[in-house]
């Protein structure tokens, strides 16, 4: 008799390397091969194949809660912290600062590649996964660079217009309209 054992690929997804917009989910403290870090998801906005695809990034952290949308330190020499300086584009020193302050923006990230695990050894081709590499700029998508993110819809019919909605309004009251 044979045991069946099934593997973990938790969020990871793959798909080509390069720039996309995305918007902030939510992060998540954990405890990595080497310290804390702190996991930020994002859902690509990007129009295309991979809209709506979630991906993540990985960060040190100094310290931080642990779980889900847990807080962390971060100090002026961490990658997290020049990225969240310049995508927020803040031009003075804060006194506190979070991933959750992307919430509402489109960010462009880099994705690339993840072909080692954290010994820097080569994984196989067909466990190779993308990640966000960096984040880049925050987009800016019109008056103001804010997103909301879409709410599903609980009716699952299909859409149809109902006679309200296609026929043109017929009743314009006493008043006609006259060539001049």
């Amino acid at each position: 008799m044979s045991v069946k054992h099934n593997v973990d690929y938790g969020k990871t997804v793959r798909i080509p390397d390069g720039k996309y917009q995305a918007v902030y989910l939510t992060h998540e403290v954990t405890k990595g091969t080497w310290g804390k870090k702190v996991r930020i998801d994002f859902r690509l906005v990007t129009p295309g194949e991979h809209f709506e695809t979630e991906i993540c990034a990985w960060y040190n952290i100094a310290d931080g809660g642990d779980g889900l949308g847990g807080w962390i330190r971060l100090s002026l020499h961490h990658k997290l912290t020049n990225e969240l300086y310049t995508v927020l584009e803040l031009k003075v020193r804060v006194a506190n600062l979070c991933p959750s302050m992307l919430k509402g923006s489109v960010i462009l990230v880099k994705v690339g590649t993840v072909k080692t695990n954290g010994h820097k050894e080569q994984i196989a081709e067909p466990l190779w996964y993308s990640k966000v590499e960096r984040m880049i700029s925050r987009e800016t998508i019109g008056p103001d660079a804010s997103y909301v993110e879409p709410v599903p819809s609980r009716d699952t019919s299909p859409l149809t217009l109902t006679d309200a909605q296609t026929a043109p309004e017929t009743d314009y009251g006493t008043s006609t309209l006259t060539k001049p």
